[in-house]
């Protein structure tokens, strides 16, 4: 066998897998030249030189016995074919010379070839033109799609890659020329007739045929996306398939026979087609009931050539937009309401300075609309006159606006000339676009709109109308309101006055308008009140022990004292530490469990004039050590077990149980402590490093109370459940503001957080359930990744917990430890006998209605009606992947759909489901549950204003949970 090197050039993984039959068989790989990450980080893993350009080659300059070419779609310059001492060849995914060119399987699909196949061809003589060295052919079946035949080629590719590597080895390789009397060439500009506009005056088969044979199945479609034209707006196609069974033989094609809410059965000259995954330009499903009625006859496409020429002239430009686009920097209305209903535009006008040119007011709108976002650049929607946009072309095109606060307005408006001047050059970019590239998935519409002439332009929350001497401004008013448009309003009128000053910077240019700034540093700044800065934590007790002596301060267990007791032992433990060198500046470690004793040892400290320095027994010794070392705590109190806990740091222990059998103190003991010295020093987790002390002062503190005055109710009588760890400062809150406004505090103890006396807590409805609620972040590997969870649930299971929660996918990475609720819980199902089971929660949107019904209906006869689900509507991007229909903001429609349907399917209702032929089908769940409803949560986020918001579906989702009026929830809700 004779050893050979090679070069090699392509952007797919089909390289990867020929190069690793060259590595396998010993030969040696130079380089290789890839815009594919992927494949570059292979090359690199196995130490070939890679490039992302065929410029870094020609620098490199590497010689090599062959190039293989192998899915590169670039022509390669004759300066790097002669790297290659023996020859280049060209991998080709179709028969040549039958199907030379790009996109080879789209055209045979369209043809109704019955078979394809491939070509590893010599690099001579032009495109697709050199000698034939290895072929392979294959069926195309009855239902082949442009990516199931792409794979078929790639999957012969790499099949026949072998063969050829033999012949070059055995120098046995053959080459045949090509005849060219049936040759046909592809241009990869070239497009499907009427450029994929369907027309139901051809047979059903054919209609068919032309779906499939664009559909790339959520991968780069480089030709465009079937269409239909319904009330005269396009309707892009994914899916398509014969309807089974007669039609109504009077029907014409076009003829609307079925509807459904994501799919339409059309008649055909012959046949009819049932078409589904229906989508408009901005990616949302398109469900045709409102447009639409059986019956109606959808038009064919008119001047089918036209729709091709323009089609193939915005393929010039398709890269350069795809690039463009994916740099999208959409200009944001932050002051506007997310969309949701149809639009309302209120207009408003403004007077431009007389003679300012066009180039400049853009500049200055795309300065007003980054402004607020808090954009140094943004992009707006530049809409062209009309008639200037063909009816394939997407209406809109960016426009960059580069509002550095540093730069002039002159720099910014030569920029966005520029940028006028590269984009006017080229055709607009296809409206589909952005559904065939899977990188631009998503694409965020900019949300101010620049209309020039009589275009409408799209609906967002701004369109600008510039005009000569005047500009209109329409406002959607379903998305902002009197005070935001005012507001925006008010920037742009002063943008305008101050644009004839020569030579303004951006800062300048941005300065606030006056009203906004008085609005700003006044209204919304007013913040003064009255009140004491120069009173302690302390002292604010003490003031309150004057007014109301007798009155319960504090409550824990057993154990009540009055104000003027819980003072008392406090003064007696400030004598104690002022003995033990605790003043003014000390800070003083605070080791106690929850309990009175906790209380009166941090007022005790505050007293004697020290700040009070937590440290939670149940830390970790390195971790007290560390905080008594970094706080230099010379003094530290604690109970006789917990000072046992305590490492050894030579700083000063005080019991407390012994301070307190001291002497009574006269009167309060005033260690001198002012608003200005510290009162407590609390430490950090540590979770990004070692735990850090954060120092509060007491006139902080002082200006917190104050402001809590506001949002807390202190009126005669309040009662405190006071639960939190003192090594948190939310218990300033609930300890000392308490406290100094006369509330009678109940501290619950460390054991049990809900057990605040002896006996079990009463309320109307008998004992509170306590469940387990699982989260699912751990991502780690291990053979016992679900032993707690099994465990955990036999322990609740046997200690009278109410339920088991197992969580779903969207808080953590894509599938994660916990990817569907249903498995986990019938995981718990089968170890438990008397909780309940619980998803929580469900990703709806990423389910079927039936499978979710199904599954938990298992669950509920593995535990004789315990199962209990909880929804939710997801959110992070990656899990919609599943059921990309659905993503955002989709996500809450398909929610309260798919509750709908659970919940009549659970209770033994057919539910209609579309077939692949688009029949509906009726469907009732299997096995049935043992439950008669199913016990459902809604897990979201917001306020009761977002169910009211969310529609007659919302309201019904909650009223069906709930058994209430939209109105009774919304009252009762919170979140």
């Amino acid at each position: 066998m004779t050893r050979f090197t090679t070069i090699l050039i392509g952007d797919e993984t089909l390289l990867i897998g020929c190069g690793d039959q060259l590595l396998d068989k010993g030969h040696d790989i130079r380089a290789v030249v890839s815009g594919n990450a992927q494949v570059r980080a292979w090359a690199e893993g196995r130490g070939i030189a890679a490039h992302e350009e065929m410029a870094g080659l020609r620098a490199a300059k590497p010689t090599a016995d062959w190039l293989f070419s192998i899915a590169n779609l670039t022509v390669i310059p004759d300066d790097i074919l002669a790297l290659a001492k023996k020859g280049a060849v060209n991998f080709h995914d179709g028969p040549l010379p039958r199907y030379a060119g790009l996109n080879t399987p789209v055209w045979a699909l369209l043809a109704g070839e019955a078979r394809h196949g491939i070509t590893w061809h010599r690099m001579e003589g032009g495109v697709d033109r050199g000698a034939i060295l290895v072929t392979r052919s294959f069926d195309i079946a009855h239902d082949e799609t442009a990516h199931s035949l792409n794979s078929k080629c790639y999957a012969a590719g790499l099949d026949s890659f072998g063969e050829l590597l033999n012949g070059i080895e055995t120098d046995s390789l053959s080459s045949a020329p090509q005849s060219f009397e049936t040759r046909q060439y592809f241009a990869g500009k070239r497009r499907p007739e009427a450029a994929g506009a369907l027309d139901f005056a051809k047979p059903a088969e054919d209609v068919v045929r032309g779906v499939r044979a664009l559909d790339f199945a959520g991968y780069w479609n480089p030709l465009g996306l079937p269409r239909l034209s319904v009330s005269g707006t396009w309707v892009f196609v994914r899916k398509a398939e014969p309807m089974t069974g007669p039609r109504d033989a009077d029907a014409v094609p076009g003829q609307v026979l079925k509807l459904s809410g994501d799919s339409v059965a059309v008649a055909a000259a012959e046949g009819a087609v049932v078409l589904s995954g229906l989508a408009w330009a901005d990616g949302s499903a398109a469900d045709l009931r409102g447009r639409l009625a059986v019956g109606d006859v959808l038009p064919a496409p008119s001047d089918t050539e036209a729709l091709r020429n323009e089609a193939e002239a915005l393929a010039s430009d398709q890269a350069f937009w795809c690039g463009r686009l994916a740099d999208l920097a959409p200009a944001e209305v932050p002051l506007a309401a997310p969309a949701g209903k149809a639009a309302e535009y209120e207009e408003r006008s403004l007077d431009l300075p007389k003679g300012m040119p066009r180039e400049t007011l853009l500049a200055l709108l795309g300065a007003w609309a980054a402004q607020g976002a808090g954009q140094n650049l943004c992009d707006l929607a530049l809409v062209p006159e009309a008639g200037a946009t063909d009816r394939m072309t997407a209406a809109w095109r960016p426009l960059r606006v580069l509002a550095d606060p540093g730069l002039t307005l002159a720099h910014v408006v030569e920029a966005l000339s520029d940028a006028l001047n590269t984009t006017s050059a080229r055709a607009g970019f296809a409206d589909d676009l952005a559904l065939r590239d899977p990188a631009l998935g998503g694409l965020s519409l900019p949300e101010l709109a620049i209309c020039e002439g009589a275009a409408q332009g799209p609906d967002v929350p701004i369109r600008v109308m510039p005009g000569e001497g005047c500009c209109r401004l329409a406002f959607d008013r379903t998305r902002l309101d009197d005070a935001a448009i005012e507001l925006l309003m008010g920037r742009l009128s002063a943008m305008l006055s101050r644009a004839a000053t020569p030579n303004l910077t951006m800062a300048e240019l941005l300065t606030l308008p006056e009203a906004e700034r008085e609005v700003l540093l006044g209204a919304w700044n007013a913040t003064q009140a009255d009140y004491d800065p120069c009173i302690t934590i302390h002292r604010a007790f003490e003031a309150q022990v004057a007014r109301t002596p007798e009155a319960t301060a504090l409550i824990f267990e057993d154990q009540v004292l009055s104000y003027a007791e819980l003072n008392a032992r406090a003064n007696r433990v400030a004598a104690a530490l002022q003995a033990a060198g605790v003043g003014k500046g000390v800070n003083v470690g605070l080791c106690l469990r929850r309990s009175p004793e906790l209380l009166v040892g941090a007022l005790a400290i505050l007293k004697a004039g020290g700040a009070y320095v937590p440290l939670d027994p149940d830390h970790p010794a390195d971790r007290l050590a560390h905080v008594l070392e970094d706080s230099a705590a010379h003094v530290v109190l604690a109970h006789g077990p917990t000072g046992a806990l305590l490492p050894e740091t030579g700083a000063r222990l005080v019991r407390i149980e012994e301070a307190e059998a001291g002497p009574e103190a006269q009167g309060d003991v005033d260690g001198g402590a002012g608003p200005d010295d510290l009162a407590y020093l609390i430490y950090t987790s540590g979770s990004t490093g070692r735990p850090k002390g954060v120092m509060v002062e007491h006139r902080n503190v002082a200006n917190f109370f104050r402001g809590m005055d506001d949002c807390v109710d202190t009126r005669a009588g309040a009662v405190w459940l006071a639960v939190t760890s003192i090594s948190f400062d939310i218990s300033v809150l609930e300890l000392f503001y308490t406290l100094a406004r006369g509330f009678k505090v109940v501290i619950s103890g460390g054991e049990t957080r809900a057990a605040v006396s002896n006996g079990p807590i009463a309320n109307s409805g008998g004992q509170m359930d306590f469940s387990i609620y699982f989260w699912g972040n751990d991502d780690g590997p291990g053979p016992k990744k679900y032993q707690l969870l099994l465990d955990a649930a036999r322990f609740a299971d046997e200690n009278g917990f109410a339920a088991v929660w197992t969580p779903e996918r969207h808080f953590h990475a894509f599938g994660g430890p916990y990817p569907n609720p249903s498995v986990s819980g019938a995981a718990v199902a089968a170890v438990t006998g008397n909780i309940a089971v619980r998803a929580g929660s469900i990703v709806a949107p990423l389910h079927h209605p039936a499978r979710i019904a199904e599954d938990w209906a298992v669950i509920d006869n593995l535990t004789n009606g315990r199962a209990g689900l909880g929804f939710a509507s997801g959110w992070h991007p990656d899990d919609f992947v599943l059921r990309p229909e659905n993503t955002p903001p989709h996500n809450k429609a398909a929610l309260f759909d798919t509750l709908d349907k659970v919940r009549a399917l659970w209770r033994g209702e057919a539910v209609e489901f579309p077939t692949q032929k688009g029949d509906m089908l009726p469907v009732k769940t299997l096995p049935r549950p043992v439950s008669k409803e199913i016990e459902a949560w809604v897990t979201t986020a917001g306020n009761p204003a977002t169910w009211r918001e969310a529609g007659e579906n919302g309201a019904n989702i909650l009223t069906h949970l709930l058994g209430q009026t939209i109105e009774e929830v919304a009252e009762k809700i919170t979140i």
